[in-house]
């Protein structure tokens, strides 16, 4: 049953997101992992992004390329980050739920 209240509630929120042509909005699990951030230093881009749900960091992101990549996070839901990169984005996020720092 929760299921499928989430997955209502995820389509809501992805058809409103698409409806107001709200750019930079991930609705779900969004994962900033190295991959991501190497290929937006290299593009010579920074990242300034809102998620709906769940954002993660993965450990293998350090905290320079997560400072040099990352302008700022918005979450709205759940931030699961390492304690570096938590401690190097500091004023660069906006989490309106939990925070989880490992």
């Amino acid at each position: 049953m929760r299921r499928m209240i989430l997955g209502v509630l995820t389509a809501i929120i992805a058809a409103f997101v698409l409806q107001r042509g709200l750019a930079g909005v991930a609705v779900g699990d969004s994962v900033f992992d190295r991959e991501r951030l190497e290929r937006a230093r290299a593009e010579g881009q920074t990242l300034r992004e809102t998620v709906v749900g769940l954002a993660r960091i993965p450990d293998d992101v350090s905290p320079e390329l997560a400072a040099g990549t990352i302008e700022h996070l918005t979450v709205v839901g759940t931030l699961m980050v390492p304690q570096a990169v938590y401690d190097a984005l500091h004023g660069r996020l906006s989490v309106s739920g939990a925070t989880v720092v490992r």
